[in-house]
């Protein structure tokens, strides 16, 4: 089991694509239909690489409250940019505010993730910690990240002490 360490983050923007949908921790969860799309999209990077202010690797998956709907979130696939171009239609971009975040690396495939993050949630009610008004969480995706029980990302939940 990963520990998980409190991190000051930078502020970040990120470019790629988005969809409202709801959390690997709802009963009427639906993120890995809705989340493996936006990554094929993403993974597509002569559209994004090739943009003014593209980074480039590593990939982050940011996520965030939907504001026209209490239960459900928004997950934006991407890549880091240094500053904004203008966006080809159907692609978006997030700041992502600096801050503290707890991090934890989850290790293997996918279907242990839920676990990973209500580990984290857990972690952040037990530890004296809340998420803030403005709260983003990240996934870390990069050299790591691949097929198999090797296969590692960080997961970073936005935190501020109570």
């Amino acid at each position: 089991m990963s520990e998980i360490q409190v991190v000051e983050r930078e502020p970040m923007l990120v470019v790629g694509w988005s969809a409202k949908f709801r959390s690997i921790l709802s009963p009427d969860a639906n993120n890995f239909e809705v989340i493996g799309n936006l990554w094929m999209k993403t993974f597509n990077y002569d559209v994004v690489s090739k943009l003014p202010g593209a980074a480039g690797h590593p990939t982050w998956g940011v996520i965030w409250q939907d504001p026209d709907d209490p239960k459900g979130l928004m997950y934006l696939a991407g890549v880091p940019f240094s500053s904004l171009p203008e966006l080809p239609e159907g692609m978006t971009s997030r700041e992502i505010p600096s801050g503290l975040y707890g991090k934890i690396t989850h290790r293997g495939s996918l279907d242990g993730l839920k676990e990973t993050m209500e580990r984290a949630h857990r972690w952040v009610d037990d530890n004296g910690y809340a998420e803030p008004d403005n709260w983003h969480d990240l996934e870390l995706y990069d050299e790591r990240w691949g097929n198999g029980p090797d296969a590692e990302m960080d997961y970073f939940i936005h935190v501020r002490k109570r």
